[in-house]
């Protein structure tokens, strides 16, 4: 699969998509469905933008690598994710499941971490960080501007939910949230790949020769 491809193709039908959203789709997309996720962060200023992060905001890969679920069987948990607004870095896709694998390194290490590794090593094993946009220090990756965030899988969004490669709608000029595009709005080819267990790991594309 040429995630490259798939990641522009997304792209293309949630921007025609959503040029018709209605209310309830607004709903559905910031979470706001019921009356209790109605309240959930409404005191934060990322709150207010959700609506026009996803009437404005752009498809990007990601490289899903750590989830905690806090209660067994709920509806919704935080995921760690790496992504870059970088459009050179789908070239290269393998680059974010290569930085996810140096985390886990650092993360056996307990001296001669620098400032910036000592940080991320934190949002990595504190359950209830919330990094948004944390830089991944040049240690790590030189070539692109790769970042950190934790975001939640919602059930509603996407109940076939994995670890590995997804795609996620973002504003870095708007808001500081990310999430994970909803599977409703899922590519044919991406959604049958991503089903398959295809995008838990980088495969490189075959030849058609």
């Amino acid at each position: 699969m040429n995630l490259k491809e798939e990641v522009q193709k997304a792209e293309k039908e949630f921007l025609e998509k959503r040029t018709t959203f209605s209310k309830k789709d607004d709903a559905f997309l910031t979470n706001r469905l019921t009356f209790r996720n109605k309240m959930l962060g409404f005191l934060t200023a990322d709150y207010y933008k959700r609506k026009k992060l996803f009437h404005e905001g752009h498809i990007y890969l990601a490289y899903a690598f750590q989830e905690w679920e806090f209660h067994r069987g709920s509806m919704e948990h935080p995921v760690w994710v790496l992504f870059s607004p970088s459009l050179s870095l789908q070239d290269n896709p393998e680059i974010l499941e290569e930085i996810a694998k140096k985390i886990g390194d650092l993360k056996g290490k307990i001296e001669g971490l620098t400032k910036e590794e000592n940080q991320l090593i934190h949002y990595v094993r504190e359950p209830l960080s919330r990094p948004k946009y944390f830089e991944i220090p040049s240690s790590i990756e030189k070539r692109f501007p790769v970042y950190l965030s934790v975001t939640d899988w919602i059930l509603t969004h996407i109940s076939s939910f994995h670890l590995g490669y997804n795609l996620v709608v973002c504003a870095p000029n708007l808001s500081k949230e990310i999430f994970f595009l909803p599977e409703k709005f899922f590519p044919s080819s991406y959604k049958e790949g991503y089903l398959k267990g295809e995008l838990l790991h980088y495969q490189k594309e075959k030849d058609n020769d």
